[in-house]
């Protein structure tokens, strides 16, 4: 268990300094690496939730309460619904950028990929009344 505790916590420090360094550089803010920015919150907002993995396993029982229960089942949910959206979204980047390298650029930029995780979350382009 020691192990697995000490794992968690080296990969949740290069979680944290993948986030740091990508958020301070301004040169960094590309957009794959904020799509890389955006993994990295996911993971991180996931191994949050470990310690209760951890010792449910451990007791093979939940000891945490309903409520909390459901909150962490949604909450696991919807962090890999986000982190294969991610995946996906950063597979398509690079195929755009790839087969359409000119056409791409327009909308190519970190300000569009910051907001392709937010629009794929609302379920509709804010402000233009599409669903």
């Amino acid at each position: 268990m020691a192990a697995v505790t000490a794992c968690t916590r080296s990969v949740h420090v290069g979680l944290v300094l993948v986030i740091y360094v990508v958020a301070r550089y301004a040169r960094m803010k590309t957009v794959t690496n904020v799509y890389i920015l955006n993994l990295s919150i996911a993971d991180s907002l996931f191994l949050v939730g470990m310690p209760m993995i951890m010792t449910t396993a451990l007791l093979q029982r939940w000891v945490f309460g309903a409520v909390l229960c459901r909150v962490f089942y949604v909450l696991t949910c919807v962090n890999m619904i986000t982190g294969a959206f991610l995946l996906a979204l950063m597979s398509a980047d690079r195929f755009a950028a790839v087969w359409f390298p000119v056409s791409s650029a327009t909308y190519r930029t970190p300000t569009v990929a910051a907001a392709a995780p937010d629009r794929g979350r609302s379920g509709h382009d804010r402000g233009r009344g599409r669903p």
